[in-house]
């Protein structure tokens, strides 16, 4: 090994409580395995701190990667953490861009239900197209059964063949910088997409405006009810109300997830045109008409209003606005993943002015 391996554990905190110390123990003996292997330390940071984030991105940030594994331990409730998922996706956007997509190894842990490659969700899709380790029947074996013994010095033996293949052909890289995505053929791919990216945004704008005006005015339905001493019949309105609503909240549920996918699929080519454009000047100029369109479809996700919160007032009152309010919660959460993706371009965008200057 070339230099120190560092290993980011994503889990949900709640899992490893559930399984008694598991994934815990799991990370512990993976480090000691790895070191029995190759003589050199395997560090896991297993604990978010401010940090975490910054580290990961400073250690695969250059051309020649440094070997920084990330970890998802992959059940149920790690796609239900905003964290944990935002985690997977930018990691996997920023090892895609550097050829060191290797880096991302999930363990599979427990089943979840929907992990297929043309899953609509895009933290799913992205597990399921990955190498991933399945730890399932393992983890029932026991940590001192010879399955479980085995099994971890399978991947731990995994983690050390990435290593070594991925920075033998990062030197190749390194060496023949020809190798890389051209600069033109990066800009037609995200020219391809991006017209769908913003029509997506558009759209939800026009859903979320459509809602607003049915919400307007059964509101103020509900309020004269009320202020005429009919309560009886909120029951009833409320229900109507989130019948006449959940088309347009499947619809912003439908449209926001194609709008996360496709902000992933188009990460690691939007980074890599950046990378490629800090140093050298040609690739500068090439980028300057997406700088301008990042900056264009940022300020169009920055006016978008969300959702008011007497929605959740009433989703105390009606099973139905509760489902309601649980449909357009979901959408939202693609709509988060999507702009934090979204905003890291921008970031690029003003970095890369910063350094022009």
């Amino acid at each position: 090994m070339t230099d120190e391996a560092v290993g980011f554990w994503s889990y949900a905190h709640q899992d490893d409580e559930a399984d008694g110390g598991g994934i815990l123990r799991l990370a512990t003996r993976l480090g000691e395995e790895y070191s029995l292997l190759t003589g050199d330390e395997l560090t896991l940071f297993v604990d978010r701190s401010i940090k975490w984030g910054d580290f990961w991105r400073q250690r695969i940030d250059g051309a020649l990667a440094e070997t920084t594994f990330f970890l998802p331990i992959v059940t149920p409730r790690f796609f239900r953490r905003d964290e944990c998922r935002k985690e997977l996706l930018e990691f996997a956007g920023q090892t895609q861009s550097l050829g060191v997509q290797e880096f991302l190894l999930p363990i599979l842990y427990a089943d979840v239900q929907d992990l297929r490659e043309d899953s609509p969700d895009p933290a799913l899709a992205l597990v399921a197209s990955t190498q991933h380790f399945d730890w399932r029947a393992v983890r029932l074996a026991g940590a001192d059964s010879a399955e479980y013994r085995g099994a971890l010095n399978q991947l731990a033996t995994r983690l050390v063949e990435i290593a070594r293949t991925v920075s033998a052909r990062q030197l190749s890289v390194e060496r023949s910088p020809a190798a890389e995505p051209k600069t033109l053929d990066l800009l037609q791919l995200v020219a391809a997409r991006w017209p769908t990216l913003v029509n997506l945004i558009d759209e939800d704008r026009i859903t979320e405006a459509q809602y607003r005006a049915i919400w307007d005015a059964q509101h103020a339905r509900l309020a004269r009810l009320t202020r005429s001493g009919r309560r009886g019949a909120r029951p009833v309105v409320i229900a109507e109300l989130a019948r006449q609503l959940m088309p347009l909240a499947e619809r912003h549920h439908e449209m926001t997830q194609e709008y996360a996918a496709l902000a992933v699929e188009l990460d690691s080519a939007v980074v890599s045109l950046f990378r490629q454009a800090a140093t050298s000047d040609d690739a500068m100029e090439l980028i300057g008409g997406l700088r301008i369109d990042i900056e264009d479809i940022n300020q169009r996700i920055d006016i978008l209003q969300g959702l008011p919160d007497s929605l959740n007032s009433y989703a105390k009152e009606s099973r139905y606005m509760q489902q309601l309010r649980d449909t357009f919660d979901r959408g939202d959460r693609y709509v988060d993943e999507g702009n934090a993706i979204l905003g890291r371009w921008r970031e690029l965008v003003v970095t890369s002015r910063d350094n022009k200057g």
